[in-house]
């Protein structure tokens, strides 16, 4: 397992991003990321400036984990937004 960078060039990872977002969130209750399309557009808004984002990928290079980061209060601060782990990866 190693982390790096996830970047709007590896559309792969990106759509393996995606659905993990869609499915970490499915049965938690919450109404974010029901669709594919709105988990690409959360996917893709961590790419703006002033942003962190970072994958947690296997051995084959498939998305296992993703973490963002918006920078608050004059960079002093990272808020986590969004964290999520596929879940197979507990099993």
């Amino acid at each position: 397992m190693k982390i790096i960078g996830l970047t709007s060039e590896n559309s792969r990872a990106v759509e393996q991003t995606a659905i993990m977002l869609m499915d970490g969130f499915r049965d938690t209750g919450s109404t974010s990321w029901l669709n594919l399309d709105d988990a690409l557009s959360e996917v893709k808004e961590s790419f703006q400036p002033n942003r962190i984002s970072r994958i947690a990928v296997d051995e084959a290079g498939n998305v296992q984990g993703w973490i963002g980061g918006l920078e608050e209060y004059d960079g002093n601060v990272w808020e986590l937004h969004p964290l999520v782990v596929r879940g197979s990866i507990f099993e």
